[in-house]
């Protein structure tokens, strides 16, 4: 039994330190040495913490366009064209954490390819060493999913400050030129350009308050990552298969739609704490982040 106990606006009011929420239980059955109550604290202080101004609630509502956008159109002819760059800005930053943890655990890279449409394909050898036997493949394939959620999760985060944003879009520039190196395609290597001329582009509209919303844009794109992938190789078939389907081969007792599972509520919540993480931590309005947008590299 889950019973919430809120106070009237009269009583928050008159008496902010009274609890706010209250959650009842019945464990007596079952624990009886427990309470049966657990009273949570929650100040008008805190309410105000993690409530939204009016551009926070931009923010939020233009992540919750960008996730759509990218479900929607993510294999949508003439949609997906547009995305190749950060396509490949998402895809080599996921197989740069293979190849990372893969050296971390004395494996050496035999290959390592990026594609817009093939997706990504990254080769270990066997360790070298005798303490990763049997790890060095679980390892690399257990973690680049959320290191990649946790820069995307950053990204979002720092969307909420100009300043903030400004430095990201300094990591943003480099790990999209990074993919380059893969390129055949000159549509996809004139792609990469634009969008580098767009971001640098946005640093001189609105002192930059624009920026916040391209680095928004990397942030939810990388944050959901595995839903991408998971959507690539469970409905659209690609080629290289997602990490759910390679962790379900190597330990043949799990099925990769369990992966996917536990992954995707992964990444929502690591973007659901973004997005509070942002509300929480920054709370100028539009005109003192234009102001903010002077003091650092001004346009």
């Amino acid at each position: 039994m889950l019973i919430l106990h809120t106070p009237t606006p009269t009583q928050l009011l008159f008496q902010p330190r009274q609890d706010v929420v209250t959650i009842s239980y019945s464990v007596i059955t079952f624990f009886p040495n427990l309470p049966s109550t657990i009273a949570i604290t929650i100040t008008p202080e805190a309410y105000a913490l993690l409530e939204p101004n009016q551009q926070q609630i931009v923010v939020v509502y233009v992540a919750c366009i960008f996730a759509v956008v990218l479900a929607a159109g993510w294999r949508l002819l003439g949609v997906r064209q547009v995305l190749w760059p950060f396509k490949m800005f998402a895809t080599n930053l996921h197989e740069m954490w293979h190849a990372i943890l893969g050296v971390l655990t004395s494996s050496r890279v035999l290959s390592y390819s990026i594609d817009p449409e093939l997706g990504g394909l990254t080769r270990l050898e066997p360790p070298r060493l005798t303490m990763f036997v049997g790890l060095h493949m679980s390892i690399p394939r257990l973690f680049a999913y959320p290191l990649t959620c946790a820069v995307g999760a950053t990204f979002i985060l720092c969307a909420f400050n100009v300043l903030a944003s400004k430095a990201c879009s300094f990591v943003i520039g480099i790990l999209l030129l990074l993919p380059m190196w893969a390129v055949r395609d000159p549509f996809v290597f004139l792609s990469i350009l634009c969008a580098e001329g767009l971001m640098t582009g946005l640093w001189f509209a609105n002192h930059a308050d624009i920026l916040r919303y391209f680095v928004l844009f990397c942030g939810v794109l990388l944050c959901l990552y595995p839903i991408w992938d998971v959507l690539d190789d469970f409905v659209y078939r690609k080629p290289n298969e997602s990490d759910c389907s390679l962790l379900s081969a190597l330990h043949a007792r799990s099925r990769r739609e369990y992966w996917a599972i536990l992954y995707i509520l992964l990444a929502c919540a690591m973007f659901t704490a973004a997005i509070i993480g942002g509300i929480a931590l920054w709370k100028e309005n539009t005109e003192g982040l234009i102001e903010q947008g002077r003091t650092f590299l001004p346009t």
